[in-house]
C-alpha cells in the first residue's frame, strides 16, 4: 500500500511541530526588566545598598520574588539593573519600579521610581530622601 503526503499534509505536519516549539521556548522565558539608576545632578550615587522592586502588580506572587538588590561603591554615576518578571506577573497601568538606597547601617539615603512600560528601558532618577 503506497501513502502519500500530499502539500497540504506536509505543511500542517510542519506548522505542528514549530507551533510546538515555540510554545515551548515562550514558556520557559522570562520578562526581564531592564534599567539605569541615576542620581539627581547627575552627581555620584552615594556608597550603599540599593533595592529595586516591582510596585502595584496584580502578581499572585510574593513580592519579594519581584526584586533585585545592587551594591554602590560610591563612584558610579550610574548604575544598570535587570528585574526578572516571573510568568504569573500581571503588570497594570499604576505598576512602578522603585529603587531604595540605603546605607550600611539601615539609614534611607535616597529613593527613586518610574512608571513602567513594555519593552522600554526604565530610567530611575533617586532623589535625596529628607528626614
Amino acid at each position: 500500500m503506497k501513502h502519500s503526503i500530499n502539500r497540504r499534509t506536509m505543511l500542517t505536519i510542519v506548522a505542528g511541530a514549530s507551533l510546538c516549539a515555540n510554545l515551548q521556548v515562550t514558556a520557559a522565558q522570562t520578562r526581564t526588566i531592564d534599567g539605569t539608576l541615576r542620581y539627581r545632578d547627575k552627581k555620584i550615587i552615594p556608597k550603599g545598598q540599593v533595592e529595586v522592586f516591582l510596585k502595584g502588580s496584580d502578581a499572585n506572587a510574593d513580592p519579594d520574588t519581584v526584586k533585585t538588590l545592587l551594591t554602590s561603591d560610591g563612584s558610579s554615576q550610574y548604575i544598570t539593573f535587570s528585574l526578572e518578571l516571573p510568568a504569573g506577573t500581571k503588570i497594570s497601568k499604576v505598576s512602578q519600579i522603585v529603587a531604595r538606597l540605603e546605607r550600611e547601617d539601615g539609614w534611607l539615603l535616597a529613593r527613586g521610581s518610574a512608571s513602567l512600560t513594555v519593552q522600554t528601558p526604565v530610567n530611575i532618577t533617586l532623589n535625596t530622601v529628607m528626614y
